[in-house]
């Protein structure tokens, strides 16, 4: 796809392409919404807003999700903070910051390490890195109250000009490589994870047990063993999926597998579960912590096909994402600028 500089994209449901002027009169309007909705990710990020227990301040940084190009790039979006979002890459053993501004990003996908997309979950905003430019839009509710997108919770495509937004309410937003539509979801629940097979196979999670699939043509509902809050999902293939939650927030947890036809739960236990990867149906990780008062025992867990058992990292902060390696080690991230690196073995 050739991307032209200053191109105006074309509105479709009251969505508009990034304009600075515009961006900043609505992030104005917005200041107590926008203060609130960090405040809760702050919260999610197992960094309490009140009392002593964790140094959230303008230093606090969390490392909220990681995404591994396909020529085996690593790449980590989150934020410092309460406005101040990032991106870092991996580069000669270390982590390297490129991207830094007025966002809190927490999610990434893209289709190589020089064409990417960011999003901003408080201010629904999307950052496209590629080739070393940095193109934004605005998802948000126009003014005028027409469709949009609240609060933005995850990214997914299949190509830069195939990607797919889903968050509050129930919304999810298509990008063609040209503008943002709406899609028609069955559900007004919050979606909080997204996955693909294909373009014709996605799988949308989210609060209440929610499950949603598409098919190319429409959204319509899996059936849900639980009325858990689902945060996560990653597939092996099309009919071996897998989707983690929280049955009681950051307490206990339950892991979901959905065979392209039914979803069943696989485990329940301690620790809710906030992300998921794997390479393989039979070397899959999923991170999360529980909250012990106002202490956090992080937790990992591993499935090798035939159990999921938890693994001993002896991390004390909560883990929100994680990506596995090829060689199968894995790499986890959170709060307090938490990146743990495990062989796997």
């Amino acid at each position: 796809m050739t991307r032209v500089a200053g191109r105006v994209l074309k509105p479709h449901g009251g969505l508009h392409a990034f304009d600075q002027s515009t961006y900043t009169g609505r992030m104005r309007q917005a200041n107590w919404v926008f203060a609130f909705l960090l405040a809760a990710v702050v919260a999610l990020a197992g960094c309490k807003s009140s009392g002593n227990s964790c140094g959230c301040g303008d230093d606090y940084v969390v490392n909220a999700d990681i995404w591994g190009a396909p020529e085996g790039d690593l790449f980590i979006a989150g934020y410092r903070g309460m406005t101040t979002g990032f991106v870092k890459r991996f580069e000669n053993g270390t982590w390297t910051t490129i991207y830094e501004g007025g966002h809190s990003l927490t999610s990434l996908w893209g289709t190589s390490s020089e064409d990417f997309f960011v999003l901003d979950v408080a201010y629904p905003v999307v950052q496209h890195y590629s080739h070393g430019a940095w193109q934004s839009w605005y998802l948000g509710r126009s003014l005028d109250g027409g469709p949009g997108i609240r609060e933005a919770w995850a990214l997914w495509g299949t190509a830069d000009d195939d990607l797919f937004v889903a968050g509050s309410d129930g919304v999810i937003l298509r990008f063609d490589g040209v503008s943002w539509q709406s899609m028609s979801t069955p559900t007004t629940a919050r979606l909080s994870g997204l996955w693909g097979s294909a373009h014709d196979n996605i799988i949308a999670v989210g609060q209440q047990g929610t499950i949603l699939h598409f098919d190319g043509t429409a959204w319509s509902i899996v059936p849900s063993p639980t009325t858990a809050s689902l945060n996560a999902v990653w597939g092996a293939s099309a009919d071996n999926v897998f989707i983690v939650g929280e049955i009681e927030l950051e307490i206990s947890h339950v892991i979901l597998h959905f065979d392209g036809v039914t979803a069943s739960i696989m485990h329940q236990g301690e620790k809710g579960l906030l992300g998921i990867n794997g390479t393989g149906p039979d070397r899959v990780y999923a991170v999360g912590a529980k909250r012990n008062g106002d202490g956090v025992s992080g937790g990992v867990f591993r499935f090798d096909g035939i159990r999921w058992t938890e693994v001993s990292v002896g991390v004390s902060q909560f883990l929100w994402d994680v990506w596995v390696n090829p060689d199968g080690s894995y790499i986890a991230v959170g709060p307090d600028d938490t990146i743990i690196n495990r062989s796997g073995k």
